[in-house]
């Protein structure tokens, strides 16, 4: 059994060959993974993915055709890989400060080793120049980078949240990067104030926050925009 040249990485698929000793290539095999480990399927043949860091030992069975007994038999191979500890997802934010805005720019960034653990974005807002209370309702989007994860989106895609008068658009997804995007207010008459809390929650843990307070005057050329943006 083997995976492409190069470190495996917790968190990431490990994609398996299966090879006999005459060269034949057997897709079609089971896996026995330690708890911890998943079995999910991202290609020709069985693939795992497990989450802690350290050796993962595997075993793949199969059945095949023994000429002699004129009879199918079964066979298995067990192997261990040691996986390294991924590193941490890079969340780049809109820097903190008051300023006129048309929008807010988030990116979540996926690298090559990265921890590829689904991601929840949290989403809170309200219609007043302050920030949400904790009673406030919150929104939830799943973010999935594995097969089978839930959350996955397609490449090119993306999903809409509407929150404090703004819509915030996760997406359109490509294999490195996330983006977020605040846009397009909401029309008004007057001045109406927003206050946002947006999150990132990775296994429990957050990950990356942007707090934001602002408000918005409603002119006959346009909204005129002013936020002040925190950690």
């Amino acid at each position: 059994m083997e995976r492409g040249g190069g470190p495996l990485t917790a968190t990431h698929t490990i994609n398996l060959e299966l090879e006999t000793a005459n060269g034949a290539v057997i897709n079609d095999f089971t896996l026995g993974l330690p708890p911890g480990a998943v079995a999910v399927r991202s290609g020709p043949s069985p693939s795992f993915h497990a989450d802690a860091a350290g050796p993962v030992p595997v075993t793949a069975t199969w059945t095949e055709y023994d000429p002699t007994a004129d009879a199918d038999c079964s066979a298995s191979v067990q192997a261990t890989f040691t996986l390294e500890a991924p590193k941490p997802l890079k969340f780049i934010a809109p820097r903190a400060g008051s300023r006129g805005i048309s929008e807010l720019l988030w990116s979540l960034r996926v690298g090559k080793a990265s921890d590829l653990r689904p991601v929840q974005v949290r989403l809170r807002g309200v219609r007043r120049a302050r920030l949400p209370g904790p009673s406030t309702r919150v929104q939830t989007l799943a973010l999935g980078f594995r097969p089978g994860d839930p959350g996955r989106m397609p490449f090119g895609t993306g999903k809409v949240l509407r929150s404090a008068g703004w819509r915030f658009r996760i997406g359109p997804f490509f294999e490195s990067e996330f983006p977020i995007r605040m846009y397009k207010v909401e029309r008004g008459r007057g001045r109406r104030g927003f206050g946002f809390v947006l999150e990132l929650v990775q296994a429990g843990h957050r990950i990356a926050r942007t707090r934001g307070i602002g408000t918005c005057r409603f002119t006959s050329v346009g909204p005129l925009c002013r936020a002040r943006t925190m950690r």
